[in-house]
């Protein structure tokens, strides 16, 4: 099963699907904890130009199985931050 796997940056195509991914995790995750409202304001905003100006200033990856992207995240890090560690 883990040969299914696959972790990799993140592509320009892919952003519609990991708009999906993302909305799909505000609307049946986090809105138990933000309430459904807002959530759905949220995800009305959040579309595929969004998930591109992320991945212009962050590192992107998507998880795949078989295929199909399963998760994704991202990781910014700024010069600013380094005086914080």
């Amino acid at each position: 099963m883990i040969e299914n796997m696959k972790v990799r940056r993140f592509k320009e195509e892919d952003a519609q699907e990991v708009r999906n991914l993302i909305v799909r995790n505000f609307l049946e995750v986090n809105s138990k904890d933000y309430g459904i409202s807002a959530m759905e304001k949220l995800a009305k905003a959040y579309d595929a130009e969004k998930v591109l100006n992320v991945a212009s200033y962050a590192h992107m990856y998507v998880f795949e199985f078989d295929g199909k992207i399963i998760g994704t995240g991202s990781i910014e890090w700024k010069e600013s931050w380094q005086d914080e560690c």
